[in-house]
């Protein structure tokens, strides 16, 4: 309000002549018009900022481009029959300043008043119904859309949400570089076993114990073959956790 007034003084104070930015009704309307008339315009402009500035997508960054061309349709309808107000301030700031009220100056602030809560119902009717599953996925990327994977008859909106790829993308690195070194832990017990083995028949070999041909040699390609097995999972660890 204090903005619309201190608006209405400057102009009146910088240029000459009488202030002439006063809202009024057209020839013919009659204020039960005026007030419906408002109340649908600014239940236009109020839901073109919910679904664009409230809702969060893709193209909010657009959201004043939107909002701005919502406010442009509403001007161009209402500014010939009620002088498209679609805010208390538009109309009570200049009537401040020229102090001429009209009689039907509640129009202005009783139609925005009912349009807000027009839209807010609108706003909450869409989201009750959960519109997001309508069309899921409508502004996904090409990454997000490889990783949605939504039920075939969505019926809530939860299962439709956007999939946080970033979040998925470090889930999946942890869960690879935790596998490998469960993988180098595991092939790690088990060569020690097979080494302790291996030096357990040496042993009994240095004693002069009878050796058991088939037995030592499975033995001893069984400890190179884990030898092997766990320089090749180091390697491919380490480069899991460089990447």
């Amino acid at each position: 309000m204090l903005g619309g007034m201190a608006a209405a003084g400057v102009v009146s104070a910088i240029l000459p002549g009488p202030l002439n930015v006063s809202t009024r009704l057209g020839n013919g309307v009659t204020p039960t018009m005026g007030v419906f008339l408002e109340m649908f315009l600014t239940s236009l402009l109020v839901f073109a900022i919910f679904m664009l500035a409230a809702e969060k997508h893709k193209a909010t960054f657009l959201a004043p481009v939107g909002i701005g061309l919502a406010l442009f349709v509403a001007e161009m309808v209402g500014v010939f029959f009620t002088g498209g107000s679609l805010n208390p301030a538009r109309s009570f700031g200049p009537d401040v300043v020229t102090r001429n009220f009209t009689t039907y100056h509640y129009i202005y602030w009783f139609g925005p008043l009912m349009g807000t809560l027009l839209a807010f119902a609108m706003y909450r009717i869409v989201k009750i119904v959960e519109y997001e599953t309508v069309n899921p996925g409508q502004d996904f990327d090409d990454h997000e859309a490889a990783a949605f994977r939504p039920p075939e008859n969505a019926e809530i909106a939860e299962q439709v949400e956007r999939p946080n790829v970033a979040a998925m993308a470090v889930e999946e690195a942890v869960r690879a570089a935790n596998q490998a070194s469960s993988n180098a832990g595991t092939d790690i017990g088990t060569w020690r076993d097979d080494a302790a083995e291996f030096n357990n028949i040496d042993d009994r070999l240095g004693n002069g114990e009878e050796p058991k041909q088939a037995q030592e040699s499975e033995m001893m390609e069984r400890t190179r073959s884990r030898s092997t097995s766990l320089l090749k999972t180091k390697t491919t660890s380490n480069r899991s956790l460089r990447m």
